[in-house]
């Protein structure tokens, strides 16, 4: 049997999932309750960073905040009333018939997307399960939202840009306070650098494997931490120096994070659609490490990061990334000065975060 080009499947596999969503990228909207809710419930798939970076972070005295976590918790009647509610993603079918039952006693019911959920299946550099799985979750999302969500919010200006037509309002990422220990407060330890990617990232880990043999070549000191599988050990073994930790839970990557002290992360960003639709919030993980970051010249980082004052931007360009990360690694008190930078407009920026 001649193997079907993976084009072909995923344009397929996209008009399954557009007709599970009856052909709507977003949900048809609904009518606005006539008044707002008392508190805002949050409905989370599962302790995700979204929830983390897009809702815990905003703290707003005339709106409280529940977050519940739907896949731990099951769904009852009347839990929801007098709240308005945001659906982050998307949720268990159970919770979106909740949404459905009890519309009349509900305040404003919300989609949130940090990503273009819609436009995940066609995206060529996400693994085809993730598309898939990510693809499916939205349409089923969307269907059973339809005349029960009345708002829409993303998380960038260009989400904000593609699904105007809808009305979306931009509600961005904003740094929190991950625990009781100081970023600034521990210095990192020798020339440690690192990528945390995921399976989702994989052509910037493809990407980066020539850079980090010429690195740790060129640094006998240097240590060097990627995030990842059996794929990317195998992809990394030979590289002196050169250390896999296994994927992590969100509560186990924060703390690993704000224990395991580094000089300098990396937010590699190859250029893409999918890619010019992602947030900035690897910049809250590298100052979360206390080091600092060198960020793709591209969106999302080129409209957040301030060259040479939160950040470097450097242009995607192999050998450019080299000597500038050579250049970081030999110089550990400009990549302290940087972070602390960093860090201050992380908070700062965090302060005036309030809902739409």
């Amino acid at each position: 049997m001649p193997k079907v080009p993976m084009s072909i499947l995923r344009g397929s596999l996209r008009r399954v999932v557009e007709l599970c969503a009856s052909a709507k990228a977003l949900p048809a909207m609904g009518p606005r309750p006539p008044h707002p809710g008392r508190s805002l419930a949050v409905l989370s798939p599962g302790v995700i960073p979204s929830t983390d970076y897009y809702f815990r972070s905003r703290l707003d005295p005339g709106l409280p905040l529940r977050i519940v976590d739907t896949l731990a918790q099951r769904p009852q009647p009347g839990c929801l009333d007098g709240c308005d509610v945001v659906v982050v993603r998307h949720a268990p079918s159970d919770w979106l018939h909740l949404l459905a039952r009890e519309r009349r006693a509900l305040g404003r019911v919300v989609l949130f997307m940090d990503d273009d959920l819609p436009a995940a299946v066609t995206a060529g550099e996400l693994p085809l399960r993730y598309a898939l799985r990510t693809s499916w979750r939205h349409a089923t999302t969307c269907r059973l939202l339809n005349g029960v969500c009345n708002q829409i919010w993303v998380s960038t200006p260009e989400l904000q840009r593609r699904y105007g037509q809808f009305g979306v309002q931009l509600l961005p990422p904003l740094w929190f306070e991950a625990g009781a220990v100081d970023p600034a407060s521990v210095e990192p330890v020798g020339q440690d650098w690192f990528y945390h990617g995921t399976a989702a990232h994989r052509r910037e880990i493809e990407w980066l494997l020539p850079i980090v043999r010429e690195v740790q070549d060129a640094l006998p000191q240097a240590n060097f931490e990627i995030a990842g599988g059996d794929a990317v050990r195998m992809m990394f073994k030979g590289i002196p120096r050169a250390s896999v930790c296994p994927p992590l839970g969100w509560p186990q990557y924060l703390a690993r994070t704000m224990n395991h002290r580094k000089l300098l992360g990396l937010a590699p960003c190859l250029d893409s659609s999918f890619n010019r639709a992602r947030s900035h919030v690897k910049l809250f993980d590298i100052t979360r490490t206390g080091a600092a970051g060198i960020y793709s010249r591209l969106e999302p980082y080129a409209g957040v990061v301030q060259d040479g004052k939160t950040g470097w931007l450097c242009e995607n360009r192999q050998a450019d990334w080299v000597a500038l990360i050579l250049r970081c690694l030999r110089d550990a008190e400009s990549c302290r000065a940087l972070q602390a930078r960093a860090l201050g407009w992380c908070r700062d920026d965090a302060i005036a975060g309030r809902f739409p």
